[in-house]
């Protein structure tokens, strides 16, 4: 259902450091199932570790729940694991669309699922409409 593509530049606990993840929507069974989702459906990615972090992204290509409108895109990155010896992390999220010129981002301060906030996204939404003539697009 989904693909994706990692290229991990760099990841230290220094801040500036970053890591680069793409997530590909380039044929025509991917693009077919985005654009089937009903509002509250989520596409979610396999596992990532980087650093001894587990993480996963989400997508909720037609809106979920009251937080974010049926028609509007997300991305959401969210935290599955924790080393034992953290108990949150900050992270800045950015998230970029070229096919549809957008680009979001948010920072903010994550744990895990049981000890409080796990996940987030950019809070300015991408408008779903926009991907109906897209043969192709990218999340970045």
């Amino acid at each position: 259902i989904y693909k994706y593509y990692i290229s991990i530049l760099s990841i230290t606990k220094e801040a500036g450091d970053f890591a680069q993840f793409l997530w590909d929507f380039n044929n025509k069974a991917e693009i077919e199932t985005f654009m089937a989702c009903k509002h509250g459906d989520v596409i979610t990615s396999s596992k990532l570790y980087i650093n001894g972090c587990c993480f996963y992204f989400e997508l909720t290509p037609n809106g979920w729940s009251t937080l974010c409108p049926e028609g509007e895109c997300a991305v959401w990155l969210a935290v599955d694991e924790l080393p034992p010896n953290i108990r949150a992390i900050n992270v800045s999220f950015v998230i970029k669309c070229d096919e549809i010129e957008y680009a979001g981002q948010e920072t903010l301060e994550l744990s895990t699922p049981h000890l409080g906030t796990y996940s987030m996204t950019a809070m300015t939404f991408m408008d779903r409409s926009k991907f109906i003539p897209l043969k192709k697009f990218q999340f970045e």
